[in-house]
């Protein structure tokens, strides 16, 4: 998540300073994460960090496979046929599904 910070920050034109100023986290926080020294896994600080460069929490985080390593994508690409799965089980007996 930290390349995916540090390339929207940038694309901004704005510096880790202002951003640590618009999310109320400390600059070297930023600076952690951006290079990798810090996981980003408080969804509060996802939440400030997307405020600050007015993006959604979803367009920051990005999907579940943000690599393109596919031994680490490839478990991913079968969850939406979990969720069919479940939201078919989870519906009452005799609804449409």
């Amino acid at each position: 998540m930290g390349t995916r910070l540090r390339r929207l920050r940038r694309s901004q034109g704005m510096s880790q300073g202002r951003l640590a100023g618009l999310s109320g986290l400390s600059k070297s926080f930023t600076s952690t994460v951006e290079t990798g020294q810090r996981s980003l896994d408080r969804r509060r600080d996802v939440a400030r960090i997307a405020a600050a460069l007015r993006v959604s929490e979803t367009e920051f985080a990005g999907g579940p496979h943000l690599t393109a390593d596919r031994d680490q994508a490839e478990p991913h690409y079968g969850i939406p046929a979990l969720r069919v799965l479940h939201w078919h089980a989870a519906s009452p007996a005799g609804e449409a599904a």
